[in-house]
Parts: structure tokens; C-alpha cells; sequence
């Protein structure tokens, strides 16, 4: 998409831009929390590098920002948009203008909105707009501090990552991978972007009676940055014919003792509300349920 420029109105003008800085990255965060100080929730906003993102700041003429609009294009025919309209700037129009820009952005694209159930205002506009109400998603999070860690260090074959203030990737697929052995398997986890790849040499042992001894790969999940210590943790995936034997516990479990030793503090996941054993999973390894967020198809 690659935009970057500013629409002007009579009372206002609107920034699009791809990549918010950080005094505009703060302005988001305040918007948030005068959300919750409301009493309200909002969707987590990604500040992923990703060419199919794009931000709509809304500029009053004395410089203030009281909303913003995020655009994700999902696929040809889907768009997924956020926005958060600090209270006291509701119902002058703002959502409105920043809702006709964003959907001239998505072309003839469907547009999503996730929205917490305890967001009234929100509920309130997909009711104007005779959104439908798709489905229902539970967000989750799980905080990781020195509690997280394994007895003994993880550490990787690269040596610009055996420090823990390295840099996470922005956008990371990690994968599980098993070794066979006499006994007892060992697994490892990699992770790559770009084709470079390190392997962290962590083992779990898990028990050969689970038929593993032969595999190769297990499964694998993706992380985007978020935050400087926060990530979105998405695609998980097990090989179908392991599903239901514990590996993705394993995987998971994996996963959080490494992204804590990059000084990730904070990962969040979304899960749909019939994905039972997805939720089960979560749960029992760290995740807890911070909002129900349900989908309107605008």
C-alpha cells in the first residue's frame, strides 16, 4: 500500500501513514487509557511493520489527536479496522470522516470491527451502521517476569542473541522441532525471519510412548511485535496427526521461556469463543481472558 499523507477537512485533517512515530504512538496510548479511565476497553493496536497496515490520525486545528483509525487489509476481500475516539471528542463527526477515508482505503473489501462487549459507545455505532454481528473472540494475555524462566538458561547458537536485551524480530515463526533418541525424545525450538534461522538449544524430554520418536516437525506459531516488550502471539499450529498429546503445551510453554529472555514482558492472543481446547491450552499455560471482543461485518 506504501501511503503517507494528510487529508484536509474544514474544522480538521487527517494523517494516513503506515508508520506512526512515537510522539504518535503515545497519542494512541493516551486515547486507550481515557478509554479505560471511561470504563471502556478497546482492541489491542499493532504497530507491526507490515505494508498491509495503515494508521489514520485525526488532527484538530489546535494539534490535538482525538481519534485514530487503524486499517489491516486481511485478504482481497476482507479489511479489519480498529478506532478509538477519546470521550470527550465523541459524536462530532470524527469516527464518521475517519470511517469514510478508511473505507476508500479498503475498496470494495468487507470491513471488519472487533469490539469488546463493555465498550457501549462502540456498540452504539455498529448498531447505527446495521453492522452484523459475526462471531465471538476471547483476547488473552499472559505477563512474563523471572518466574517464567527455566532452571537453566536458554541459549541460542547466534551469539547477537545469547545477550538478553538482543532484539526480537519483528515479525518471528517459531518452530518445534524433536529429536529421537534411546529412550526418550528432546525437543528444540527455532526461529527465523528472512531464512536466517537460530536454533535455541533448550530440551524438554517428553515421553516415547506418545509414538513421537520419529518425528521430525511438531508444530510452529508466529509473534509480531506489538510493543518494545510486548508481542501478539498467532498461528499456532501442531501437525494434525500429534494434535491431542501434549505438544502444544510444549510448544507454548517453549515459547514463553524464550520471548522472556528477550525481555518480552507482556503476550497477547486472540482465540474464538467455540475453540475449546485452544482455550484449554491457553489457560493452562499462563493465558488469562482480558476481554471478549465480538466481530461485526460492516
Amino acid at each position: 500500500m506504501n501511503i503517507q499523507k494528510t487529508i484536509t477537512y474544514t474544522d480538521f485533517s487527517i494523517l494516513v501513514t503506515q508508520t506512526p512515530d512515537s510522539s504518535q504512538s503515545s497519542t494512541l496510548d493516551s486515547l486507550i487509557l481515557s478509554c479505560h479511565q471511561n470504563g471502556e476497553n478497546v482492541p489491542e493496536f499493532s504497530f507491526s511493520d507490515d505494508e498491509e497496515n495503515v494508521f489514520l490520525f485525526l488532527m484538530r486545528s489546535d494539534g490535538s489527536i482525538p481519534a485514530v483509525l487503524s486499517l489491516s487489509i486481511l485478504d482481497n476481500e476482507t479489511a479489519e479496522c480498529r478506532a478509538v475516539t477519546a470521550p470527550a471528542f465523541r459524536r462530532q463527526g470524527y469516527f464518521s470522516a475517519l470511517l469514510n477515508e478508511a473505507e476508500t482505503l479498503a475498496g470494495e473489501r468487507d470491513i471488519l470491527f472487533p469490539l469488546p462487549d463493555s465498550c457501549a459507545d462502540g456498540l452504539a455505532v455498529m448498531h447505527a451502521l446495521e453492522a452484523e454481528c459475526l462471531s465471538t473472540e476471547y483476547e488473552m494475555a499472559c505477563q512474563l517476569d523471572a518466574s517464567i524462566h527455566s532452571s537453566s538458561p536458554i541459549h541460542c547458537n547466534n551469539p547477537c542473541y545469547i545477550n538478553q536485551n538482543s532484539t526480537l524480530f519483528e515479525t518471528a515463526k517459531w518452530t518445534l522441532v524433536a529429536y529421537k533418541g534411546e529412550n526418550e525424545d528432546s525437543f528444540s525450538l527455532h526461529v527465523c525471519e528472512k531464512n536466517e534461522e537460530v536454533i535455541v538449544d533448550d530440551q524438554t524430554n517428553f515421553d516415547a510412548t506418545s509414538n513421537s520418536s520419529t518425528v521430525d516437525f511438531i508444530g510452529s506459531c508466529l509473534t509480531t511485535r506489538t510493543s518494545e516488550n510486548g508481542v501478539c502471539l498467532h498461528h499456532v499450529e501442531i501437525r494434525e496427526d500429534l494434535r491431542g498429546k501434549g505438544f502444544g503445551t510444549i510448544l507454548i510453554r517453549k515459547l514463553l521461556k524464550q520471548l522472556a529472555e528477550f525481555g518480552v514482558k507482556r503476550v497477547i492472543l486472540q482465540v474464538s469463543g467455540d475453540n475449546t481446547p485452544a482455550l484449554s491450552l491457553y489457560k493452562k499455560t499462563g493465558f488469562a481472558i482480558t476481554q471478549s471482543l465480538s466481530y461485526y461485518l460492516y
